[in-house]
């Protein structure tokens, strides 16, 4: 609701020649965070697309391997890239970056993104598992 009612303020205070000084840096970072933060619930909720295109062209067990394999991929894709948000993060840290802007720091940014991604790893995991095990 904050990320639509700045949008809206700003374009109407631009139009009357005030603009909101950082308006693209806050849009920015919630749009980050949110987007971070909704990996993991939209994973669990098959939320995610899924192409099935060729679903009906092999066994049950073939999809089922497939699936599993997604899942791995997945996973390692994401538990590397959540290691390197997690060390930029600290990279920001260390060297005191700030928003050009606004002058914000904003490494919490980059590490709440990267905690959503590791809460996403959880959940690619978990379902891996459950894959194997043949409880879908």
């Amino acid at each position: 609701m904050f990320m639509l009612f700045l949008t809206v303020f700003n374009t109407l205070s631009t139009f009357l020649g005030y603009p909101v000084k950082g308006a693209f840096e806050l849009l920015g970072f919630c749009g980050a965070i949110l987007s971070g933060l909704a990996l993991g619930p939209t994973q669990a909720q098959d939320g995610h697309i899924r192409v099935t295109l060729l679903d009906g062209f092999w066994g049950k067990g073939t999809g089922k391997f497939l699936q599993a394999l997604s899942l791995l991929l997945a996973l390692v894709f994401f538990a590397v890239l959540g290691i390197k948000l997690l060390e930029l993060a600290r990279s920001l840290y260390e060297f005191e970056e700030l928003s050009q802007t606004l002058n914000i720091i904003f490494y919490p940014f980059v590490l709440i993104v990267g905690v959503g991604v590791f809460l996403l790893v959880l959940n690619l995991g978990a379902q891996f598992l459950i894959c194997l095990r043949g409880k879908e």
